[in-house]
């Protein structure tokens, strides 16, 4: 405890010096600089990065870097230092914190209390930068004007988010939910002979896309409902901008795909928000008149199309609760693009004009090395800094799907006053920075787990208690399996738990009883034991050695590939996102049981294949393996009926009444399930409440 006071009482004494208060201001300041540039350019992928580095920097970024600020500026007040290259650091610095705690904290669902404390605190920094630019820049210094622009335009753009965030909220909040589920109510009565009109070309479908908050609405007897005026210029619906004529249907090079399939995204995301306030989907009652996704998306042959919308309009959800996308987009975002372009124009000027002559007042002191003054370098350098983080800002809101809607939207209103170069168009509509939603899928294999760590007692020990979440993998999310489950969608028309995969594929009734389990975690454990276990012994190496038809075998392994990921994808959410799943307090306990059993069992798994014992689940997987490898020797066909089960079954699991839960998914990237989940909202297709999962039992047949 002595050495510890000993050394603090020494630094704080070398401090206090001329020579110590200068390296104590040249560390600090490039040290906060450093971490805020650094938690700046990771912020887009903050929420769904598990490094521990990361997650390290992005705290120290929060309340221990004000804390380095206060200090020192404390002890530059204590010393009564001066040097007005050390105090534009200050100032720079605030106005970088202030940046990037709207970039980690502001988004439209943050409590009001949240809200007005973090503008309290911006409120007051930019207060502070104001007092230092006063008190100490006196006479004719250079840096009074430029620094006095800044802080007028950090000003004027947080007054512009206050007030776009009231503007947000009246576009994107309650009351605008309630509104858009009405208008869904009546909306396919505006097209009297939908059911003769093509889908695929949007004509007749009124999707709401903008300006619905700018007219006035009625209410009408006998329902009561809010009814908008659809044909008021103000109101862009997806047909307006399907049917939209001009010169902007060539900028870009495709108004007539991905830009319109970003509306439709956009008028698909509003609709969604229904769903976490127990809205219905009203536009999927009656299938055969107006359903637009099975006549509308699922129409076409075409999966990638349908799964690109639903994860662009993912993408907006999240961005309405996690970003400031809403916020800048509802109010001014002409001003805000004016201010950003300008506080970069500043930080230029800063740079080169007052920087570049710099010559050190008399009073001041500096630190010269070699000749050069290290103050001014380091000040080139934050300026850079600064300048970098805002253009990066401003090209992050400039190239986001937010701008393209905005843009077809007011080309839409006003075709003949829509002026703009063809080559910026162009550039806004092709670009995106960065993507908040991952195209991973996680992957867990229960057997693979206990097969590695059979010779591993603490292992073993550990996979007891718990699952072993080093062992989870993330994988690319395969092409075959989105169509798979596509075509299994487009085949079904609703639900299945698997069991028409059977029957389909004219497999005997002996294996009915596999689909019929009393729980989602025994169907996904069952089913998973027994395609691990193909999976290990019809390996591709053993499968090349056959001569067979090249057809043939291309197909056995896409089979192959949809089974054995979605099997595993099951088993992951199984182990790490049960309440993406039906009652997760029941699958956690289930998992449990799982986990010890098989921990026991797994050393007899081959001799159970040849038994009749199905009281534990590595039991029946064993049983439903034999069963498989009896009824279906082709390896083609067996993996052709795990490939439609499992597309099945992952349709199946994915509708869920707790939103809330997708909702705190998307913050870490989200989940593969959530964009099945999504669609099948608005399909209108829910679980039936007789296949709701409510068992803690333990496990026989």
């Amino acid at each position: 405890m002595d050495f510890v006071k000993n050394t603090t009482d020494s630094a704080r004494e070398g401090i206090k010096t001329t020579n110590g208060t200068l390296v104590w201001l040249e560390v600090v300041s490039c040290t906060i600089a450093s971490i805020l540039v650094l938690a700046f350019f990771f912020a887009p992928y903050r929420r769904w990065h598990t490094n521990p580095v990361l997650k390290l920097l992005f705290w120290v970024a929060g309340t221990p870097v004000g804390t380095m600020l206060s200090t020192t500026l404390s002890i530059m007040q204590a010393t009564g230092y001066h040097n007005e290259l050390h105090l534009v650091w200050v100032v720079f610095l605030v106005i970088a914190s202030g940046s990037l705690a709207t970039t980690f904290s502001y988004s439209l669902y943050i409590s009001s209390k949240e809200r007005m404390t973090l503008e309290g605190i911006l409120f007051l920094n930019n207060l502070f930068g104001a007092s230092l630019i006063i008190s100490s820049f006196t006479g004719d210094s250079k840096f009074k004007r430029p620094l006095w622009v800044l802080w007028c335009l950090i000003m004027v753009k947080s007054i512009q988010r206050i007030i776009g965030f009231q503007v947000a909220n009246r576009r994107y909040g309650t009351e605008n939910v309630n509104l858009v589920a009405n208008y869904m109510c009546y909306e396919h009565e505006l097209t009297p002979n939908r059911n003769e009109v093509d889908p695929a070309n949007m004509n007749g479908y009124k999707y709401l896309v903008a300006g619905e908050d700018k007219v006035k609405t009625e209410r009408q007897v006998p329902d009561y409902l809010q009814r908008i005026d659809v044909t008021d210029k103000e109101v862009i619906t997806i047909e307006k901008v399907w049917w939209c004529q001009g010169r902007l249907r060539c900028f870009g090079g495709d108004l007539g795909g991905h830009l319109k399939d970003v509306c439709l995204s956009f008028a698909l995301f509003k609709l969604l928000r229904r769903r976490f306030f127990n809205y219905s989907a009203a536009e999927a009652a009656d299938t055969k008149t107006h359903d637009f996704v099975f006549r509308g998306l699922l129409s076409e042959d075409d999966h990638r199309r349908a799964f690109r919308v639903i994860k662009v309009e993912l993408e907006f959800l999240y961005d309405l609760f996690y970003t400031m996308f809403p916020i800048s987009f509802s109010c001014w975002f002409s001003i805000f693009c004016v201010l950003q372009i300008s506080t970069i124009t500043t930080s230029v000027w800063t740079a080169v004009r007052v920087l570049h002559n710099y010559q050190t007042p008399k009073n001041d002191i500096d630190r010269v090395v070699d000749g050069k003054n290290v103050d001014a370098i380091i000040s080139y350098v934050f300026v850079i800094l600064i300048m970098t983080m805002e253009a990066w800002e401003f090209c992050n809101y400039l190239l986001s799907d937010w701008a393209k809607v905005m843009l077809i939207c007011n080309y839409v209103k006003n075709p003949e006053q829509f002026f703009r170069p063809d080559k910026v168009v162009g550039i806004i509509c092709r670009g995106k920075l960065c993507r908040p939603l991952s195209d991973m899928i996680g992957q867990y294999s229960l057997l693979e787990n206990f097969r590695c760590n059979n010779c591993n007692i603490p292992c073993n020990v550990t996979c007891g208690l718990t699952a072993d979440k080093k062992r989870k993998r993330v994988i690319k999310l395969p092409e075959e399996v989105k169509k798979e489950i596509y075509d299994s969608l487009r085949r079904e028309g609703g639900l299945s738990n698997g069991e028409l995969s059977l029957p389909r594929n004219y497999v005997s009734a002996e294996l009915f009883w596999a689909c019929g389990l009393p729980s989602h975690a025994h169907r996904i454990m069952v089913w998973h034991i027994a395609t691990s276990h193909f999976e290990m012994i019809d390996s591709p190496k053993r499968s090349n050695a056959v001569p067979r038809n090249v057809d043939h075998q291309k197909d056995t392994e896409r089979h192959r590939k949809v089974a054995t990921t979605l099997s595993r994808y099951c088993a992951y959410l199984l182990v790490f996102a049960p309440e993406l799943l039906v009652n997760p307090f029941a699958i956690k306990y289930t998992f449990g049981v799982i986990v010890s059993e098989t921990r026991k069992s797994f050393e007899r798994f081959e001799d159970m294949r040849t038994g009749d014992s199905r009281k534990t689940m590595i039991e029946m997987g064993a049983k439903l393996a034999k069963q498989l490898e009896m009824h279906l020797e082709d390896e083609e066909r067996r993996w052709r009926v795990l490939a439609e089960f499992w597309a099945d079954l992952i349709l199946f699991l994915a509708p869920s009444d707790n939103a809330l839960a997708h909702a705190k998914k998307l913050v870490t990237g989200g989940e593969f399930i959530i964009h099945l989940w999504a669609l099948l909202y608005h399909a209108g297709i829910e679980r039936p409440q007789s296949s709701q999962d409510h068992t803690f039992t333990a496990f026989s047949v």
